[in-house]
């Protein structure tokens, strides 16, 4: 586009002159015009200068301009615009700053800092415009107002502040944000790795009425995270909230002082849309100029409407001061609507109605449509338009920078969005396509109109090469959401095998994939291959080894190489690893890592060593199954030392692991009664689990013969769990020493049989027989059976008095001289 610029002269007789370039006839040349007149209908005076070649016209055009300038003449509206910033009223004052800010020129500096001194209502629009001019003259008052404890004040200081490259007043306004920041949001953004994610959860953790300055200030201080971090809470606040909605519109403003066309984008879009579901809430808040409470509607109609036109009204400021912005802008609104936003009978041929800002982008260069204003819709009328006519706003500024068509064809969720991007490339930028980034091809591929997703195949194909492949381009589509993607991803992954194959590097990226379609398609291709050759195993052994001790990008990717180590690597990661950094591996990372760590750590026999019976017992105890498994492995290896000294597996078999006490119990059985000692043998039967007590009892009869049995069964009688008692009747049966003193010491285990409350009954009918059988063997211990026996005939149930009363009875009757609870009468004898 040539250049024109227009001025003014308010004391001369031409008051109006203009510049222009012209194409010269030779289309090589360039001539520039000089106008001068009156009025700008009666231009008069021309003179032309030149020929010049196109490199010589900006110096040749800034020359005449400047000779104008000496001449008295103001570029055209800035005298004007200088005279407004003396008017009486604040408005009147602060609208001629913000076009002075738009316009950026430096003349207007003094004046503004002059107005700024006494400013009022018109002070943000003033800090707005210096900000903008971006004149260091105008830091020191700047800083001042970034300073303020006002939002509105402070706001407009840091991001003039920002635009004029202020380093010193940017730090010294972050260390006030950082202090204004609840203390967990401050020391998650201070510790050493934050997130996004983690930011704002601890926002959301706040009360109500912390959470807006919060994230206010979280996009004050302009990172990447924290920017990143306020577009996430701002998609999940809701607008119409006390507390919450002032500080949105903060963001808003902010976004529109920086150029943030990303957040402003979906702000505009999401104002919009929820302020077709709500009317706003109405809550008493603190006014921020006079401090007196008012009853105010928050996030009401004519809130919306007004940010709706101010959303209009900045983009068309952009196409006319910053027109290279405009397409970027715009784009980052049009993306974000959805199939559901817009009804089904709008489209580009009826208009979108309500949809203000959508239509204005779409639709507005056409004269087909009448707008309500009071209702902020857009109705069609009946005209229709030629195929080739262009309806959008400012096409000229799309054709300007047609990227933001390809930022409109990845990302757009609307087809009618679809629809003019698609044609432009089509018509007017053909090889646009070609510029496109394989992101941005791979986006495309979800895009919800047929035309774009041809178009972005196409392009792929066209750039597919076997034998020079596109990679970064094939990473996208790999790592794609959607099957299509990922299914033109494998295709050319096979047919590329014999390049990204003979690649460790690219191996270990292809099996780190977060999708486990591709893991397992990688695996599968270079099994054959990694078995064949041991250089290609060497160089991707250590490759592999980093990536499994790292975290997992996403699940499964430790599963997929422990795999590939399994089947190809093992020999290769044992070389890179000593015993003592498998067990230090075994202490973190993911299960799969941890489990592979085992698998290795249990073909190192030289680990037994190494590492100690006590550390092996520590991880037969492990969370890992695998590891686990790999410490028994060890422990078998390690039947000579566990001879000298099995207290370990004494241990082991409490595990809460039944694989590892099923492992304990089996290298216990392959230990003699001398090494086992009867105080293991105890250890065992005294446990309250059931299987390590079935454990004892096997042993403890497979070693009967070298037992000190008598102790033993002393020993065995005073175990308080029931299901010990059957196996002590059996001892003592079959083992109790003759006479009435042993027989004395069984009394309280006889009384726990007889007498629980919950008693096996065979169990206690064996402890009566048991003990009429002893007491009929003499006299003496006769008394102590009876003893115990009269006791259990006045509190047991009917069977068991019979049993009891049968049994003192026969003793009664063998030794009459005997004490007892019973009398024989009637002659017996």
């Amino acid at each position: 586009m040539l250049p024109t610029a227009r001025f003014y002269n308010p004391d001369g007789p031409d008051r109006v002159a203009e510049v222009a370039v012209e194409q010269a006839t030779d289309p090589d040349f360039f001539l520039i015009q000089i106008c001068r007149g009156p009025s700008a209908a009666a231009l008069r005076h021309r003179a032309t200068l030149g020929p010049y070649r196109g490199e010589q016209v900006p110096a040749q055009f800034d020359d005449a301009v400047r000779e104008l300038r000496r001449e008295g003449f103001w570029p055209a509206g800035l005298h004007a615009l200088l005279s407004d910033l003396e008017d009486t009223q604040p408005a009147v004052r602060a609208h001629a700053a913000a076009r002075l800010g738009w316009r950026r020129n430096r003349e207007a500096v003094e004046k503004l800092l002059a107005v700024l001194s006494g400013a009022i209502d018109e002070t943000c629009a003033v800090v707005d415009a210096l900000g903008a001019i971006g004149d260091p003259r105008a830091i020191p008052a700047v800083r001042q107002q970034a300073a303020r404890q006002l939002l509105s004040r402070r706001r407009s200081g840091v991001e003039a502040l920002r635009n004029l490259g202020d380093q010193q007043g940017l730090n010294e306004a972050r260390q006030r944000a950082l202090e204004r920041l609840p203390a967990p949001v401050r020391e998650r953004l201070e510790s050493k790795a934050p997130n996004p994610a983690a930011l704002v959860q601890d926002v959301f953790a706040l009360e109500v009425q912390h959470q807006g300055l919060a994230f206010d200030t979280l996009y004050e201080l302009a990172t990447p995270l924290t920017v990143a971090a306020t577009r996430e809470i701002l998609r999940k606040v809701p607008f119409d909230r006390i507390h919450l909605w002032r500080y949105v519109k903060s963001v808003f403003k902010r976004s529109l002082l920086r150029h943030d066309h990303e957040t402003f984008g979906w702000l505009a879009y999401a104002i919009e849309m929820r302020g077709r579901t709500t009317k706003g809430t109405v809550a008493t808040v603190k006014s921020g100029h006079d401090g007196q409470q008012r009853s105010t509607r928050i996030f009401g109609r004519n809130t919306q409407d007004f940010l709706r036109r101010l959303s209009w009204r900045y983009l068309r400021t952009l196409a006319c001061w910053l027109p290279e912005e405009y397409a970027h802008a715009a784009a980052e609104i049009v993306i974000h609507y959805r199939a559901e936003d817009v009804p089904a009978q709008c489209s580009l041929g009826t208009g979108f109605g309500y949809r203000y800002l959508l239509h204005r982008i779409l639709l507005g260069g056409s004269k087909r449509f009448r707008f309500a204003a009071r209702r902020m819709y857009f109705g069609a009328n009946k005209a229709k338009v030629a195929a080739n006519v262009r309806e959008e706003a400012f096409p000229e500024l799309w054709d300007d920078q047609p990227r933001a068509y390809l930022r409109v064809l990845s990302a757009a969720r609307l087809a009618a969005a679809h629809v003019f991007a698609v044609r432009a490339l089509k018509t007017t930028h053909t090889n646009l396509i070609q510029g496109a980034t394989p992101a941005e091809l791979v986006a495309m591929l979800r895009a919800p109109y047929e035309p774009t997703v041809e178009l972005a195949l196409a392009e792929m194909e066209r750039r597919f090469d076997p034998a020079k492949p596109d990679w970064p381009l094939l990473d996208e589509l790999l790592a794609d959401e959607r099957p299509m993607a990922r299914q033109v991803g494998e295709r050319w992954l096979r047919l590329t095998a014999a390049l990204w194959a003979a690649d460790p590097v690219r191996i270990l990226a292809l099996l780190t994939s977060k999708h486990p379609e591709t893991r397992a398609l990688v695996v599968e291709m270079t099994r054959g291959k990694l078995g064949r050759e041991p250089e290609l195993r060497r160089q991707l052994a250590p490759l592999v080894l980093a990536a499994l001790q790292q975290p997992e990008a996403a699940p499964g990717i430790h599963d997929t190489l422990a795999q590939v180590v399994r089947e190809s690597l093992t020999a290769e990661l044992q070389a890179l690893l000593t015993v003592p950094q498998l067990a230090d591996w075994v202490a973190r990372g993911s299960p799969s890592a941890l489990a592979l760590a085992g698998y290795l750590l249990a073909s190192r026999p030289e680990a037994v060593r190494e590492l100690g019976l006590e550390r092996l017992t520590a991880l037969a105890q492990h969370d890992v199954a695998a590891v686990r498994a790999a410490a028994h492995a060890l422990l078998w290896s390690a039947q000579d030392a566990l001879r000298a000294d099995p207290s370990v597996l004494f241990m082991l078999v409490e595990s809460d692991w039944d694989d590892t006490r099923s492992a304990a119990f089996d290298l216990l059985r392959q230990i003699d009664a001398a090494a086992l000692g009867l105080d293991g043998i105890m250890g065992l039967l005294d446990s309250n689990r059931t299987d390590v007590q079935e454990v004892g009892r096997e042993l403890a009869v497979k070693h009967l013969g070298v037992l000190p049995v008598e102790e033993l069964v002393y020993r065995l009688v005073q175990h308080p769990h029931p299901g010990m008692r059957r196996f002590a009747l059996e001892l003592v049966v079959n083992h109790l020493p003759a006479g009435d003193g042993p027989l004395a010491k069984l009394k309280d285990f006889c009384r726990a049989a007889l007498f629980d409350l919950w008693p096996q009954r065979k169990v206690k009918r064996g402890v009566v027989e048991f003990l009429t059988a002893r007491g009929l063997e003499d006299p003496k211990q006769a008394a102590v059976v009876a003893a115990i026996l009269g006791d259990m005939v006045r509190v047991q149930g009917r069977a068991d008095f019979e049993n009891a009363l049968e049994s003192l009875v026969r003793l009664r009757l063998a030794y009459p001289e005997v004490a007892s609870t019973v009398t024989l009468t009637g002659g017996a004898t």
